[in-house]
């Protein structure tokens, strides 16, 4: 046997061994399709139809405040989610924009990592208005929330 034909024999198997066909995309991995009702693994978020993993900022709320009222609109990143650790609370995406509401769980300080938002995609989103309430449930004049860490 001539050393080409055995040179060729180990290309031809080591050809056969390849497979053109992309690997299988589990639903709900990151990068896959999002499973039923929009579900995904455990830390990704289904955006468009795929799951993927978010980044997290939180929201910088005034020290006086019990309660905020909060309009988002997406920039280069859309809004994903919104988790609220230390603070009672609501959200409803209707994109490009998502309304916060959220409450200290007492009379006392809303935690500084209380609202957590995640995003998906560069760039960052925008505070489009914000209102924020006392304890006696009056506006405090002035106070407006801000994009943390």
């Amino acid at each position: 046997m001539s050393m080409r034909w055995i040179a060729a024999l180990v290309a031809a198997l080591w050809m056969s061994a390849c497979s053109n066909e992309p690997p299988e995309c589990a639903a709900g991995s990151d990068g896959c399709p999002c499973e039923a009702a929009d579900g995904c693994d455990e830390g990704l978020v289904c955006m468009d139809g795929t799951c993927t993993g978010p980044r997290e900022l939180t929201l910088s709320i005034p020290g006086e405040a019990r309660a905020c009222e909060v309009l988002l609109r997406d920039g280069e990143a859309q809004v994903a989610s919104i988790a609220f650790d230390g603070a009672s609370g609501a959200h409803v995406r209707e994109a490009p924009l998502t309304s916060v509401s959220f409450s200290a769980p007492s009379d006392a300080a809303i935690a500084a990592h209380a609202v957590r938002v995640q995003v998906v995609g560069e760039g960052d989103f925008t505070i489009e208005r914000s209102r924020c309430f006392d304890s006696s449930g009056r506006e405090l004049s002035g106070a407006s929330v801000g994009i943390g860490g």
